[in-house]
């Protein structure tokens, strides 16, 4: 259940369809809902998410490989990102 949030999610839905090129900064305290307020923004839609964690560069390039290919099923990174300059790059080149 998502509660108390249609604003919020009202003013993402808002910039996604601008013409423009905008990017929302998403800040606050810890444990008031940011990362799920994202997942149910872009549960309906074509998109990429991805949380890099403190963990090896190497562990964080297999998780965005992973959600690069999850998109929906018609991206697929090849073998291993090498860095995330190309990640960026392949997401840059996604239709």
């Amino acid at each position: 259940m998502f509660i108390g949030r249609k604003k919020e999610l009202q003013d993402l839905e808002k910039l996604m369809k601008s013409k423009r090129f905008e990017m929302p900064v998403i800040y606050g305290r810890r444990r008031i809902g940011k990362t799920r307020l994202i997942r149910e923004f872009v549960k309906d839609k074509r998109a990429i998410f991805f949380t890099a964690t403190q963990a090896k560069p190497v562990d964080n390039l297999e998780q965005l490989a992973k959600a690069i290919n999850a998109l929906d099923g018609t991206i697929k990174v090849r073998g291993e990102l090498s860095n995330f300059q190309q990640g960026f790059e392949v997401i840059a080149d996604i239709d």
